[in-house]
């Protein structure tokens, strides 16, 4: 669920779905590529806010690939990623995530 300001707004739902590639580079760490697909209701209201039209609610889906580094410890898995937009029609998060 996401929330819209003000706090207590309207509640959305939200979807994703991420695959990654790992490479490894020794037994700790490992590099990896991947995809991302968000798919986040309240950014319809977001883009008609911004008179943008909105004909269907596949139109406000984020395509995007990102790059990461893993580092197992034991049995827990420190992973960072950083992705940017290739498709998005709501630009107000910028470009990166």
């Amino acid at each position: 669920m996401k929330e819209t300001y003000p706090a207590y707004g309207h509640k959305y739902g939200c979807y994703s779905f991420s695959t990654c590639i790992l490479k490894p580079l020794s037994l700790k760490r490992k590099i990896g590529i991947g995809m991302d697909l968000f798919w986040e209701f309240s950014n319809i209201k977001i883009l008609k806010d911004q008179d943008i039209e909105v004909k269907h609610d596949y139109e406000v889906i984020r395509l995007g690939i990102n790059i990461g580094h893993q580092f197992d410890f034991s049995h827990l898995a420190f992973v960072n990623q950083i992705g940017v937009y290739l498709y998005a029609k709501d630009k107000s998060d910028g470009p990166i995530y």
